[in-house]
């Protein structure tokens, strides 16, 4: 068996016998790649530590002292006390009895080849690593501050009153600080760090709020905190289980409210106690927790007055004041390996915006039409993190269920592959599949160019069960979020246009999926226009535009003139008079759906009306909603 000894350059091959048991006992603790098992370590250390004591005692391990002097182990332990470095250890802080075997193994030493002599008797060989140090409290690595790593941890070790009290080391730099380590190979953070590495722009109230997505501003969208198991494995905690926390926060501020009304008394009251109210050996990933907390801490949604330099920027070695506040964030992670951080560097000017108030390019350059193709691979990864699900039936019962009169969920279901549950920004029910619609939040954080899109998506209509396959294929076709969120089978699209042409009717679906095809909201909208004749002009046009929803239409005022105002035409679009039938692309459902309507063929019964001119209605199409400007102007050019 392999053991490493991990030593300060100072000491050469010169190791007292307390870090021989430390080593073996950590490696018991750590068997199989698992992470710190305390309970094992202080198992094997203490059987450990008498056993390797024992052999020296006995003559079997050759000692020396700490300048690598040979000698007997009376010997050494008489020199020890001549020149100081003999410290009685008591067992425990209130006890009186000398631990023996701990005194000993913190005052003999041995050699490297002495010890490897003797080691492989039994098969085994230890090998140095050179870091850290050694004192009278046995090994202590300048990475683990949080535990000191004593080789006891039932005991403190306390030196005798009668002899001198020996100093504590002294560093003479900066000490590891950073409060991520690793699980797993992963970097995670503990909760109660978070507080420390946010600033405390997110204190413990704020994490509890966000991680229970009790939070409707700054909630932690698909982030989910993990308990550390005592075997190294992990579970997921819900966001139910932050509720508690969440009102022991309360019940704390509560209580120091009415206290005082003085923040400078309260204040640090609050800083000590609410960090303890948060799960002890909880974690994030911090890949996760970064994104999320840049997303949700952005300049573009969170602007910072009277911002300082640093403001917003995550440190994950901060300055941990009092020094026993560490114990309390890392409790439950002793042991664990912490990661190296390198230190933020902080300009002399607050960055409280990533671009300047009138620069709209970066971000709000993206067009409506390509938002979704533009949001990166991360967005894409968290909508299909398993890839676009298809479905796998056969030709046959593609053609067959074509020419079905109607579809159920089930047909949806062999069709697309996606089954019952939330898919993406899509809940599939066996009423139907609506859209998840974009909540506040979202739309704030997304760029402007994103926005309009993002709230057509927010009308999108709902398929409803049993529809036709007409309709199921138009839904698939004409969905904007996901860019295609489903997908059905090739044989499928043909036999829906052969059923269509059997029966002389035009299909009211695109001959091809729309991210192959998508013209409606790009700047190549003319070209693509099929060729329109006059008898054809209005009956086919609405069917190469999506329909808007009635919110949408009157978000922007009309060009309206005399008393047919914008409230008339909000009153009109729900009456839905003669005049204005052929503007409606499809009905709505009360409680169901919203009805949609084509710009272009509303703008121009408005015209017939003698409600608005022609080129006002140019202007304002041209404005306002540019990809039904063509078909506005065809319309117009047989007329």
């Amino acid at each position: 068996m392999q053991y490493e000894l991990r030593l300060s350059a100072p000491n050469f091959d010169v190791l007292p016998l307390v870090a021989i048991a430390d080593a073996v006992a950590r490696a018991a603790a750590t068997a199989g790649d698992t992470p710190f098992h305390k309970p094992t370590h202080q198992g094997k250390f203490r059987k450990l530590l008498e056993w390797v004591v024992g052999d020296a005692r006995e003559g079997k391990l050759v000692v020396t002292d700490q300048d690598g002097r040979p000698g007997t182990f009376d010997e050494v332990i008489q020199r020890a006390n001549s020149d100081g470095t003999y410290s009685e250890v008591l067992s425990g802080p209130s006890s009186t009895d000398v631990d023996l075997n701990m005194t000993h193994a913190l005052c003999i030493y041995t050699t490297l080849s002495s010890l490897n002599k003797w080691a492989r008797e039994r098969g085994d060989e230890f090998s140095i690593s050179r870091v850290g140090w050694i004192d009278e409290r046995g090994w202590i690595e300048p990475n683990d501050v949080a535990t000191e790593n004593r080789p006891t941890t039932d005991s403190v070790l306390t030196v005798s009153g009668e002899r001198k009290t020996r100093p504590k080391p002294v560093h003479l730099g900066a000490i590891n600080t950073s409060v991520v380590v690793f699980i797993c190979g992963r970097e995670a953070i503990p909760v109660r760090a978070i507080p420390l590495v946010t600033g405390r722009w997110m204190s413990p109230d704020v994490v509890a709020k966000s991680l229970a997505h009790a939070d409707s501003m700054n909630r932690f969208e698909g982030v989910y905190a993990y308990q550390l198991l005592a075997d190294g494995g992990y579970s997921q905690v819900l966001p139910s289980e932050w509720d508690v926390v969440d009102d022991q926060l309360e019940g704390l501020a509560s209580r120091l409210n009415a206290m005082s009304d003085d923040k400078k008394l309260t204040r640090p009251i609050w800083l000590a106690e609410s960090t303890r109210l948060l799960h002890v050996g909880v974690f994030l990933w911090r890949d996760e927790f970064e994104r999320e907390f840049r997303r949700c801490y952005s300049p573009t949604r969170f602007t910072v007055l009277h911002a300082r330099p640093g403001d917003l920027t995550l440190k994950f070695s901060p300055l941990i004041a009092p020094p026993e506040t560490r114990e309390i964030i890392m409790e439950g992670f002793e042991g664990l390996p912490l990661a190296a951080i390198t230190p933020p560097v902080v300009g002399e000017k607050p960055e409280t915006r990533m671009y300047e108030e009138n620069d709209v390019s970066a971000w709000d350059e993206l067009e409506p039409a390509s938002y979704h193709e533009h949001m990166g691979l991360a967005v894409f990864a968290s909508l299909y993190p398993t890839g676009k699900r298809a479905g796998n039936a056969s030709d046959e019962r593609c053609i067959e269920l074509a020419g079905a009169p109607c579809l159920q969920a089930a047909d949806w279901i062999e069709l697309s592959g996606v089954g019952l549950g939330k898919y993406t920004h899509y809940y599939v029910e066996e009423s139907g599949i609506r859209f998840v619609k974009w909540d506040e939040q979202a739309l704030i954080s997304a760029p402007r160019g994103w926005q309009p899109p993002m709230l057509r998506d927010n009308d999108t209509p709902p398929l409803l069960f049993p529809c036709t396959p007409c309709q199921l294929l138009l839904f698939v076709d004409t969905l904007r979020a996901g860019v295609n969120a489903f997908s059905v089978p090739d044989a499928f699209r043909r036999a829906v246009a052969a059923m269509a042409q059997k029966t002389n009717t035009k299909p009211q679906v695109p001959s091809e999926p729309q991210e192959q095809s998508d013209t409606a909201h790009s700047g190549a909208a003319e070209k693509a226009m099929p060729e329109v004749t006059p008898a054809a002009a209005k009956t086919e046009a609405p069917s190469q535009l999506h329909g808007l929803g009635k919110r949408e239409i009157l978000c922007v005022d009309w060009p309206l003139v005399g008393k047919f105002k914008q409230d008339s035409l909000a009153r009109a679009m729900s009456d839905v008079p003669k005049w204005l039938i052929d503007a409606q692309v499809c009905k709505g459902a009360p409680g169901r759906a919203s009805a949609l309507w084509n710009p272009a063929v509303l703008a121009d019964c408005l015209r017939e009306k003698g409600y608005a001119s022609r080129g006002a209605l140019c202007s304002f199409l041209k404005k306002h909603f540019p990809e039904c400007l063509p078909e506005f102007k065809t319309r117009q050019d047989f007329e």
